[in-house]
């Protein structure tokens, strides 16, 4: 769920994506179940519009990778159409290094974007998303939606090749333009269970390094969310075991 708007309502388009991430809990359901027809999505879309407008007034849109559908900036005018007072685009970023693009999905009434950042840099990002010139399109992506008028919240999954790097992630925000970051842990499903040895991380070994990316964000006007294990160090327990 896009920055911790967990009673925002979540339309789901289908599994189609042009990344193909180490840790994705997805699997292979991009070729077993495909992306969803346009007629379901536009019912949802309906659906969860007015449901929204009841409630938090939030729809997210979110795939797979949603950006991959053309019918995506008449979905978004039919939610607003429909009583959505935001609307929150889950996405990669890549296509909306599209200036063009990015423009019309903002145009359309998306005013939030949640995009996947994963590392600091190229190298990293690249790949554990295992798409070459990933992370480039994405820091594109999101300056064309701020230069757009929209807000953008990183979504960073916490990893074993990236936990030591969150801090240069955090340290990026402001150059980015972005609002916020929500680091993710890791589901054990999909393919981050097949290879969860090299994923999935120990708690202890990520909680210095989470706890000062937290603070970094934080002390550049950024709002943070965590979504980790209940059971997750916190600041204090980190401080005594690593003496950081």
């Amino acid at each position: 769920m896009a920055q911790g708007l967990k009673d925002a309502v979540l339309v789901r388009t289908g599994y189609g994506c042009n990344n193909a991430c180490v840790f994705c809990n997805q699997g292979d359901w991009r070729s077993t179940r495909g992306d969803r027809s346009a007629e379901d999505v536009q019912a949802d879309v309906i659906d969860g519009a007015r449901r929204a407008a009841q409630g938090s007034g939030v729809l997210v849109l979110a795939g797979g990778e949603v950006t991959l559908r053309h019918e995506l900036p008449h979905w978004i005018e039919t939610a607003r159409r429909h009583g959505a007072r935001r609307v929150v685009v889950q996405t990669n970023g890549r296509m909306l290094a599209y200036p063009r693009f990015a423009e019309t999905l903002c145009t359309s009434g998306a005013d939030i974007f949640a995009v996947a950042l994963h590392g600091p840099t190229a190298e990293l990002h690249d790949w554990l998303t295992q798409a070459p010139g990933s992370f480039d399109q994405a820091v594109r992506g999101i300056r064309n939606v701020v230069r757009a008028g929209a807000r953008v919240f990183i979504n960073t999954v916490v990893t074993r090749s990236g936990f030591r790097h969150l801090p240069e992630v955090s340290a990026l925000l402001p150059g980015l333009g972005a609002s916020g970051i929500r680091f993710i842990w890791p589901d054990a499903d999909g393919r981050a269970l097949d290879l969860a040895p090299s994923v999935i991380p120990h708690p202890h070994m990520v909680a210095p390094h989470l706890w000062r990316a937290v603070a970094l964000a934080r002390a550049r006007g950024c709002r943070v969310v965590f979504e980790g294990p209940p059971d997750f160090p916190g600041p204090e327990q980190a401080h005594a075991v690593h003496g950081t």
